[in-house]
Parts: structure tokens; C-alpha cells; sequence
């Protein structure tokens, strides 16, 4: 199958979840991507941070060439070490109330 077919990328990466089950592999344009689908594989792969920034290319507009998304190596490690604390469970509790009222205040507008 082909993204296109399937409707969006989501979907066909869960189409070949289903077919080809937890790790598989697809192209996307000229890349060999390899496609981890189970918690388990992926902590055996967390420290493979080089990822190819033309994968996300089409994202560019909308993240922009900082964003998470285009960092590889000791960025990436420098950059997770700072957010990751800041998304805790704990740290959420913290500031949840204040992004509910946000939210209601953005929501009435």
C-alpha cells in the first residue's frame, strides 16, 4: 500500500502495522526508514537520535527548521535533558488548572 491510498500517513503506517507487525521498513521519498511500533523495541533503539531532516521537510512550514523534530545527537540529548522535566506527569499537575482557564478564557472568546 501506498500513503496516498491509505488517506494519510497515520493510516498506512497502521496498515503496515498490521500487516508486517511491531518494526518494519518503508521509503519515504529517497529514505530507508525503519518504523518501530512497540514500546518494548523502541527502548532498545531510544539512544538512535540521528534521524534524517528531510523526512520532515513537509512539516518545515508548520514546526519551523528548530523544532525537536530536525535535531540529531548531542542536540537532540541537550534539548530532551531540558523539555522532558518540564513534561513530567508531576510538572503537569503543576500547571494544568492554569491551561484549563486559558483554555475556557480562549474557548468564550
Amino acid at each position: 500500500p501506498d500513503i496516498a491510498s491509505a488517506g494519510s500517513l497515520h493510516q498506512y503506517l497502521m496498515k503496515c502495522y498490521k500487516e508486517y507487525g511491531d518494526i518494519f521498513a518503508i521509503w519515504i521519498g529517497s529514505e530507508y526508514v525503519v518504523v518501530i511500533c512497540s514500546a518494548e523495541y523502541f527502548k532498545e533503539f531510544q539512544d538512535a537520535f540521528n534521524r534524517p531532516p528531510s523526512l520532515f521537510l513537509l512539516f518545515a512550514p508548520f514546526v519551523g527548521s528548530k523544532s525537536i523534530q530536525y535535531a540529531n545527537f548531542d542536540d537532540i540529548r541537550n534539548r530532551r535533558h531540558h523539555y522532558d522535566p518540564t513534561m513530567s506527569h508531576n510538572a503537569v499537575c503543576n500547571y494544568i488548572d492554569e491551561f484549563v482557564v486559558v483554555a475556557d478564557e480562549f474557548l468564550s472568546d
